[in-house]
């Protein structure tokens, strides 16, 4: 059953001129995550939809992704910084 709650971000590391990883510290979230499965990131505070984000990996308590900027959405996402909290909902898929 997804859960929605406030994840801090732990790890971020800019990888190409678009590609940003992150790693969120999601608690009990990860114990029920499974290969292919995404989340639901809430981005901004005037945009409506979440951004689904596929996870890359995690292990206990934590989980890792990887995404481009895209959009307006994504943009805001790769301007957060370590120690800033996200509206997660996940896993889903």
């Amino acid at each position: 059953m997804p859960i929605q709650r406030m994840c801090r971000i732990v790890e971020k590391a800019q990888l190409n001129a678009y590609a940003t990883s992150m790693t969120l510290e999601v608690g009990e979230m990860s114990e029920q995550i499974s290969f292919g499965q995404f989340i639901n990131i809430r981005c901004g505070e005037g945009l409506l939809l979440r951004r689904p984000i596929s996870i890359c990996g995690w292990q206990e308590g934590v989980l890792r992704i990887v995404f481009e900027v895209r959009g307006e959405g994504t943009a805001w996402l790769a301007q957060r910084r370590v120690g800033e909290e996200l509206d997660v909902l996940g896993p889903l898929g």
